[in-house]
């Protein structure tokens, strides 16, 4: 029963959106503590999101930490409080707090009734650069709405990055995706066509590696993502930003076992995968499980543009998207007329533009 329950925690830290999933109603274990932690060397907050795991496992729903006390502290017990923004989530003033490589950090948590909790120390390894960030025309399968199998055609992007040094290096990646369109569809009197944007990151997928057997740090063609060409990501101009974490090897050894559980978990009826362990425990009582990792890591970002132009015609097509959208059907959704309908999209164009 621990087990099951330690296995759904670390599903939690792992997803953006959360999936209901019903259990049989006998199956209850102690809510267990879930830390969600990461700071870099970049000028801004960094942020702690604490919560618990449910205490019956009808669900994977899980309630905040609120109230606590949260710090971190350096080698040189310099501390730098947090405080709560919002339920269960904890930041720092960037004021006052900014990662430096080299150095090495401690979080501690001080819940409401009194449980004290600390991660073990973590060092802040450097970054390289980002040597380059390009794309190439591939497909990849899909199966459609019949079970037919057919190729999706898109841009597949890629970066080159490492030190070239005789050391072993470990990469953890996250990117920002922002991409500028306009309806396809246009009225006899309207006279403003909206220029609209959305942006999106990517959930449920987590892109770590290392070069560790290699004779130098270095890595070529790592896959970051996939745009389809059928959508409207690639309709005007398209915006893609790359941060790259430099991790210790305990952490990237966390989030390698994290990855392979996320990948061999298969049925919630099959036997659960053993508990994940990460760097935070309960200082009173070593017996206590405690899910999730303290990540200190430095970040480097770089972004890429890609211009219609730039985009293969065939195979695949033309990108545009909106294929629901045809002329002169009386019951074209109105954002076929105008984009900026569309849920999550602004007509303010982005400061980097």
């Amino acid at each position: 029963m621990k087990r099951l329950t330690i296995w759904i925690g670390c599903m939690m830290l792992l997803t953006t959106c959360i999936d209901r999933i019903e259990l049989d109603e006998s199956l209850s274990g102690e809510p267990l503590l879930v830390v969600d932690a990461v700071i870099t060397n970049a000028d801004e907050p960094y942020t702690v999101k604490l919560s618990y795991t449910s205490s019956s496992l009808q669900t994977y729903e899980g309630e905040e930490l609120r109230g606590a006390e949260v710090f971190i502290t350096d080698e040189e017990n310099n501390r730098a409080d947090m405080s709560e923004v919002d339920a269960g989530e904890y930041a720092t003033d960037p004021d006052f707090f900014c990662g430096e490589v080299g150095k090495t950090y401690t979080l501690y948590i001080i819940t409401p009734d009194g449980r004290t909790y600390a991660s073990l120390p973590e060092s802040m390894p450097e970054v390289p650069a980002i040597d380059s960030i390009y794309f190439e025309l591939e497909s990849r399968p899909y199966e459609s709405s019949i079970g037919t199998i057919l190729d999706e055609w898109g841009l597949q992007f890629y970066l080159n990055t490492g030190s070239g040094d005789n050391q072993t290096g470990y990469y953890r990646w996250s990117w920002m995706e922002t991409y500028e369109f306009i309806a396809p569809l246009t009225t006899p009197m309207q006279l403003n066509i909206p220029v609209c944007y959305q942006s999106g990151t990517q959930t449920r997928y987590l892109n770590i590696a290392s070069t560790q057997g290699l004779s130098r740090d270095r890595i070529e063609r790592q896959k970051i993502s996939f745009v389809a060409k059928s959508g409207r990501k690639l309709q005007r101009r398209y915006s893609l930003l790359v941060k790259q974490y430099a991790l210790t090897e305990r952490a990237y050894t966390f989030w390698k076992n994290v990855q392979v559980q996320q990948e061999n978990s298969g049925s919630v009826f099959a036997p659960p995968p053993s508990p994940i362990p990460g760097n935070m425990y309960n200082v009173n009582d070593d017996r206590e499980v405690v899910l999730g990792y303290f990540q200190v890591s430095s970040v480097t970002e770089q972004r890429k543009f890609v211009k219609r132009s730039e985009v293969p015609a065939g195979p695949g097509g033309s990108p545009g998207g909106f294929s629901e959208c045809i002329a002169g059907d009386e019951e074209a959704a109105d954002y076929c007329y105008d984009c900026s309908l569309l849920i999550g999209t602004t007509t303010e164009t982005p400061s980097f533009w």
